[in-house]
């Protein structure tokens, strides 16, 4: 309570780094500043977490909320966002450089992407849909916010497996 700012450098090396979010709903944003660093928030909490030199996992587990979220933020120029749904796997390239992608455990339920500039591509690779009786599992549900609306941005859905959808597939 009442810390502002903690830095934390990995070293280099394979270091991982695991966010665990609380008991609550949790609203974690993060944003890569580099390939092997960035911040991180809990909106619940007045900390901000910036780490440098981790090779290695940056995993977000979402604790025992059940609408726990990431925000993935963009940068002010042109980005590419790349999500996999199957894998949790969400990331941002800009300038040809690939920052420091996030892995989004299975216990986080919603992803936004955030792009804050430029004429951003987010590419969506949605996972199966995992329904049977009496539950109905959905998929990870992914926000893509293009921002700046004088920006020309684009959404590519993909298909489950990768790739194109098919000629009589289509999506909404």
């Amino acid at each position: 309570v009442g810390i502002d700012q903690v830095n934390m450098d990995g070293g280099g090396g394979t270091d991982t780094l695991d966010v665990n979010g609380t008991a609550i709903n949790d609203t974690i944003q993060y944003t890569p500043t580099g390939q092997q660093s960035g911040q991180f928030q809990n909106e619940g909490s007045g900390t901000r977490f910036s780490f440098t030199n981790i090779a290695g996992a940056f995993t977000v587990f979402g604790g025992a909320g059940t609408a726990n979220q990431v925000v993935l933020n963009g940068t002010s120029g042109r980005d590419l966002f790349t999500i996999v749904a199957a894998t949790g796997a969400a990331s941002v390239s800009t300038a040809g450089i690939n920052l420091k992608p996030v892995v989004l455990a299975a216990d986080v339920q919603i992803l936004t992407a955030l792009g804050q500039g430029g004429s951003d591509t987010f590419q969506v690779t949605p996972a199966l849909g995992i329904q049977f009786p009496p539950l109905n599992l959905d998929n990870l549900l992914i926000n893509v916010d293009g921002g700046d609306s004088t920006a020309n941005n684009a959404l590519v859905i993909q298909a489950a497996g990768g790739g194109a959808l098919a000629s009589n597939q289509f999506a909404v």
